[in-house]
């Protein structure tokens, strides 16, 4: 019964019922509204034959634009939203140093810590949020905390110059998602005797070509014994039959790591990491079903494979009408590969990874399921990617209260959900930039709750991005090894603890 009960869940409900009334819709005539519009320099308003009021911002060149106003947060707060919108988009520029903006359809609130959050449509199905796209309907989800305060809704361009039209913009309602913490019993996570060992390790590069001897013989001098292989989907194969045509291009490059990962005692996580824009249909949630049965066939029995990652960050928020459930697809990838490899550690994730959100996602039935979050809070300190800002923020700062005790709060969630289900919990991704002060101090904080807890993880990345990387300086303006830096020296430390 809990199964089904969690089926309804933070990313993936399906849709409400056709007759069902919005609970509010952006009224472009309203004064407050219009004064929005007035104050952005790149919007105005038109009127179509049909009689609906469009909104239009039209950014030339070096410009961005966008409209702001208040939601009513008492509509919202202990909800699970649905937000839709007519969208056109024309001429609209990359963003810039931020692939997550461009056309923006957002809305905003303040948590009850005072942070805000940004959920937001993740662009149409095999479409990015710039370039063109005709008019049509976009819709995307998000479950609201009982405490969200200080909403708002933004509607334009971010970062990127162009032309973008909405209308119609509305969002309906249904009760929040339960909480398999509040069920009772809390079902158990079920595991074989004998596992894999606890991982500790590094996220991959982007490129085989980066993982040769030298690299397997670093991480081994490390004492990393976990790998997480990112199959990153590369430019130009957004569509599911293009990227699945790649997967299976990659069984030789994961033969050489599995053969690489025995010579150094390397274990691999095989991490599918792919667009969310391929899960938005039924086509693309097909193929990457039979891209799990394939990569299930070719990796089963081979050595130091240590898991299935299913899904990367999945935004889970968008998808076609009539689609199943998120938690529910996921169990379908989870049976698709149990179908061929009954053993193997799978791993599942929640929506974008989150660390707070995996108390609603159900105890799949199935034995060896590994639960995974990706953890960068807070995201102002980790996330400082302009190099160039001149002064940025440190950790511990206490103005802020960002101190390990911060960092607990923040996994408090996780650490329940363990305890109640029994699950075995692995930090696929962490990190922090390498010029943010306070950095190796951020990251033997992070390692120490995590080694406290008993959960597996990886650092991200190992010779991908200069930006994340342990081995160079924390030098914003060059590029410069250092082996005796402070962050590697801390996840070194983390390495060689006893096992």
């Amino acid at each position: 019964m809990y199964y089904r009960l969690l089926l309804f869940l933070l990313a993936g409900a399906c849709l409400l019922p056709a007759a069902a009334a919005p609970v509010w819709e952006c009224d472009f005539t309203r004064p407050e509204i219009r004064e929005a519009v007035r104050k952005s320099p790149c919007a105005s308003l038109k009127k179509g034959a049909d009689g609906v009021w469009t909104l239009v911002l039209d950014a030339p060149a070096g410009r961005s634009g966008a409209v702001t106003v208040p939601l009513p947060a008492g509509k919202l707060a202990g909800k699970y939203v649905t937000f839709e919108a007519e969208i056109a988009y024309r001429n609209v520029t990359y963003p810039v140093g931020a692939p997550w903006n461009g056309v923006k359809f957002m809305a905003s609130f303040l948590n009850g810590e005072g942070r805000r959050v940004y959920p937001q449509w993740d662009g149409f199905p095999q479409a990015e949020r710039w370039g063109r796209h005709d008019r049509r309907r976009a819709y995307w989800r998000y479950a609201y905390p009982a405490d969200a305060k200080d909403c708002k809704l933004t509607l334009g361009l971010e970062t990127s110059s162009g032309y973008a039209e909405f209308r119609n913009v509305r969002f309906f309602t249904e009760e929040a998602p339960v909480s398999i913490l509040t069920l009772s019993p809390v079902p158990k996570a079920r595991y074989d005797a004998v596992l894999p060992p606890r991982g500790r390790g590094v996220m991959s590069p982007f490129s085989i070509d980066r993982m040769d001897e030298d690299a397997f013989r670093t991480l081994a001098d490390w004492k990393v014994n976990l790998l997480r292989w990112q199959l990153n989907q590369p430019q130009g194969k957004g569509d599911p039959a293009s990227y699945a045509a790649w997967v299976r291009e990659q069984y030789s490059v994961l033969d050489r790591l599995f053969e690489m990962g025995e010579k150094y005692g390397i274990w691999i996580v095989v991490d599918l990491h792919l667009a969310s824009s391929i899960l938005q249909t039924a086509d693309g949630r097909d193929t990457v079903v039979e891209i799990w049965r394939g990569l299930a066939r070719h990796c089963k029995g081979k050595p130091m494979l240590w898991g299935y990652d299913l899904l990367n960050e999945p935004n889970t928020a968008s998808s076609e009408p009539g689609l199943e459930m998120f938690a529910e697809y996921q169990g379908r990838l989870v049976r698709a590969v149990r179908e061929i490899d009954p053993d193997t550690q799978v791993i599942v994730t929640g929506h974008y990874g989150s660390h707070g959100g995996l108390e609603f996602l159900p105890v799949y039935p199935e034995k060896n399921i590994v639960y995974t979050i990706h953890f960068y809070r807070p995201n102002e300190f980790t996330h400082q990617l302009d190099r160039r800002a001149g002064t940025f923020l440190r950790y511990p700062d206490a103005n802020r209260n960002w101190d390990k005790r911060y960092l607990r709060r923040m996994l408090a969630g996780t650490r329940e959900f363990q305890l109640k289900t029994g699950a075995r919990i692995y930090v696929g991704e962490f990190s922090a930039i390498r010029w943010a002060p306070g950095a190796d101090r951020y990251l033997r904080d992070s390692l120490e709750l995590f080694e406290e807890y008993g959960w597996d993880w990886s650092y991200h990345a190992f010779r991908e991005w200069d930006g994340w990387s342990l081995e160079h300086s924390g030098d914003p303006a060059g590029i410069r090894l250092d082996p005796e830096n402070g962050r590697l020296r801390a996840v070194l430390e983390a390495l060689r603890r006893e096992r």
